[in-house]
C-alpha cells in the first residue's frame, strides 16, 4: 500500500487499541497524528523498506505473489486479485483452493464484509455477541439502540490494560518497541477478532493527516531506492514503488513546488 496512506492507516489501528475502540471503526485526532508522526515516521519509513526487502530477497518470482491494498480492496478488479491469490495458494502441495466461480462472493464477505444473504443474519448475530462480550470484559456494555461495532484485533498484542498515558509506539512490523511496550494485567483477556468479520476499509469521518514536505522527501527517496534496487528482478514492483512514488510527489507539490526532483522515465 502506498505508505502514505499504509502509515496513518498503522496508526489509527493502534489509537483504536489504546483506547478500547472497534477495529476500523475510527480514525484518531490530527493532533494525536502530529504527535506520533514527529516521533515514529522515520521508523516507519525504515519498516516498509525493510518489509519489501525480506520478501524479495527471500522468494524467487515464482514462489511470491505480489498483490497491493488498492488492488485487492477496488470494486472493479478486487475479485480478480483475489483469484490470483486462489490460484497461487493452490500451488501449494495439500492446499485445495475454492472453485474460481465462488472467489468474488468470498471476496465480498471477507474484504467488503457483504456476505450471501443466507449468511448474513448468522454473521449479524455473531457480531452483536461479540461486541457484547468484549463490552462485558471491559464493563462497559453497549446501547441496544445503538449500531453494534465489531471487536478490535490484536495485531501488536496491546490489552485493554494499557494505560491511558502510555505513549502510541508501535510499528508496523512487530508491535510496541521493547522500550515502550505496557505492562498488561495477569487477570486481563486480550480482545480477540470478532467471529463476523468487519470490512477492509475504515469508517468513520475523514480525519487529515499531513506532512511536511522533509517527511514527503523521505517518502520518495525510500519508495525510488527500492524500486530502483529490484528494476531488474521485478518490473512490476518497480512500477508499483514509482506510482506510490508519483501520488506523493504530486502532494508534495502542494506543499512547496521548489526542491522536488523527477522521478527515472518509465511508466508508473
Amino acid at each position: 500500500r502506498n505508505p502514505m496512506k499504509s502509515i496513518p492507516s498503522f496508526f489509527n489501528h493502534i489509537y483504536e487499541m489504546r483506547n478500547h475502540l472497534p477495529v476500523h471503526s475510527e480514525r484518531a485526532p490530527l493532533e494525536e497524528w502530529v504527535k506520533w508522526r514527529n516521533a515514529y515516521l522515520d521508523t516507519e519509513i525504515a519498516e516498509y523498506k525493510k518489509f519489501i526487502c525480506y520478501w524479495m530477497d527471500r522468494y524467487t518470482a515464482e514462489n511470491r505473489l505480489l498483490m497491493t491494498y488498492e488492488g485487492l480492496t477496488d470494486d472493479l478488479i478486487g475479485p480478480e486479485v483475489a483469484k490470483s491469490l486462489n490460484e497461487f495458494l493452490g500451488q501449494v502441495p495439500g492446499v485445495e483452493p475454492i472453485h474460481p466461480d465462488s472467489v468474488a462472493c468470498v471476496w465480498r464477505a471477507v474484504v467488503k464484509n457483504q456476505p450471501p444473504p443466507q449468511q448474513a443474519e448468522q454473521i449479524a448475530r455473531l457480531q452483536a455477541a461479540a461486541v457484547n462480550q468484549a463490552g462485558t470484559q471491559s464493563g462497559v456494555v453497549p446501547q441496544q439502540d445503538q449500531p453494534q461495532p465489531q471487536v478490535a484485533s490484536s495485531a501488536v498484542g496491546v490489552s485493554s490494560a494499557v494505560s491511558q498515558q502510555q505513549p502510541l509506539s508501535a510499528t508496523s512490523t512487530g508491535g510496541y518497541a521493547a522500550a515502550q511496550r505496557p505492562v498488561v494485567a495477569s487477570n486481563v483477556r486480550r480482545r480477540r477478532l470478532d467471529p463476523g468479520h468487519h470490512d477492509s476499509q475504515r469508517k468513520g469521518p475523514e480525519v487529515p493527516r499531513p506532512y511536511t514536505p522533509e517527511e514527503l522527501d523521505k517518502m520518495m527517496n525510500m519508495l525510488q531506492e527500492v524500486a530502483i534496487r529490484y528494476q531488474s528482478q521485478d518490473v512490476r514492483l518497480y512500477h508499483i514503488m514509482m506510482g506510490y512514488y508519483e501520488k506523493i510527489r504530486v502532494e508534495r507539490l502542494k506543499l512547496s513546488p521548489d526542491g522536488v526532483a523527477t522521478p527515472p522515465g518509465g511508466f508508473f
